[in-house]
């Protein structure tokens, strides 16, 4: 399963890996998971169409866990950014949709704790056993919806932290351009292996996309002109450098990594 594979890779840089942060942007065409969704929904009583793609949500989330704990806001304040949520839902859904499978027993929740001195803890979500197998079962193929991101350049780092924003003719470039890395890697085979040379992991079907960070530069027209950030990233980004990332074979051949930042000139700043 793709996102069991994505797991196995980001496993590879962390003995231990922490508890992952719930995910508007995912989202995955599926049969299986239309099939078990429809079911979750009778049985959890979930009868509105934005709780069932809320309930598609979740189970994305919970796929790419695979079995650990995913952290969640429970607050109807959190902002969703609408341009990167193909299934149009926010958090008032989401908890909604939560409850229900919880009171349902189809997964856990441990609802956090808002203590003023700063040593709360968010909500997390957990599949039960019976729902594990379940996803364990369907294969999910992840979709990326935009693949060029925004975000704002606070504390907060993670999937929640996108903003929306109004294409420009640079964000459009950018796209078309990472549109045509994606197909060229969709025609060629990526894959990892040890030191045997036995394929470990699979890295087709990836996406590439850029993220990059809002500074308060706008264009005349009040967009954002895209100039800080800019970093691109792909499953293989979470991959150690000396470890898993030196075993990458593409079409069959060994790679070699190159280090681009020796060869981008540096401007000091401007002195006195």
């Amino acid at each position: 399963m793709y996102f069991k594979h994505l797991f196995e890779i980001l496993s590879l840089s962390k003995k231990d890996p922490n508890t992952l942060h719930f995910d508007y942007s995912l989202f995955s065409k599926s049969v299986e998971l239309d099939i078990l969704v429809s079911d979750l929904a009778i049985k959890a009583n979930l009868n509105r169409e934005k709780q069932k793609n809320a309930c598609r949500l979740i189970l994305l989330n919970l796929a790419l866990a695979d079995g650990n704990k995913v952290a969640v806001s429970r607050d109807n304040k959190h902002k969703v950014a609408s341009k990167y949520c193909q299934y149009d839902v926010n958090v008032t859904s989401i908890k909604t949709a939560t409850d229900k499978l919880h009171s349902a027993k189809f997964i856990n929740l441990d609802t956090g704790i808002n203590a003023p001195d700063g040593k709360g803890r968010r909500s997390t979500i957990q599949t039960s056993e019976d729902l594990y197998l379940a996803l364990s079962k369907i294969p999910l193929v992840m979709e990326i919806k935009e693949l060029v991101q925004l975000r704002g350049d606070g504390e907060n780092k993670g999937p929640s932290s996108l903003i929306d924003y109004d294409d420009t003719p640079r964000a459009n470039r950018i796209r078309k351009q990472l549109q045509a890395y994606n197909k060229l890697l969709s025609s060629i085979a990526i894959e990892v292996r040890d030191s045997s040379g036995t394929k470990i992991i699979d890295l087709n079907n990836q996406h590439i996309y850029r993220k990059f960070i809002d500074n308060g530069e706008y264009d005349s027209q009040g967009r954002s002109l895209f100039n800080s950030g800019g970093r691109s990233y792909a499953a293989w980004s979470a991959l150690n450098k000396t470890g898993a990332r030196s075993l990458i074979f593409i079409d069959g051949e060994e790679s070699v990594e190159e280090d681009y930042t020796a060869r981008i000139l540096s401007i000091p700043p401007k002195l006195g």
